[in-house]
């Protein structure tokens, strides 16, 4: 999903942790097909605490230490036409 031209990462290719590339251990897998109808995709981190101060990407305010994080591993999305 990575790969498709309308895959937004925000800067931080990874899906875990804090994002880094080495990070990105997170995927979907798309046949040829559905590569084809994919409109928009990215990676959701919202729920994720980021960094030693949780500041190196947004999440919900209700997040004030890594232990409150919904995951340590960020939701990647795709919008698909089918």
């Amino acid at each position: 999903m990575s790969t498709h031209a309308a895959f937004n990462d925000g800067g931080r290719p990874g899906t875990y942790a804090n994002g880094t590339a080495s990070e990105k251990i997170d995927y979907i897998l798309l046949s040829p097909p559905l590569f084809a109808g994919v409109k928009q995709g990215g990676i959701f981190r919202m729920g994720v605490w980021g960094g030693k101060n949780g500041d190196i990407f947004p999440h919900y305010p209700e997040v004030t230490k890594t232990g409150e994080a919904a995951s340590d591993h960020a939701a990647i999305w795709a919008e698909v036409d089918l």
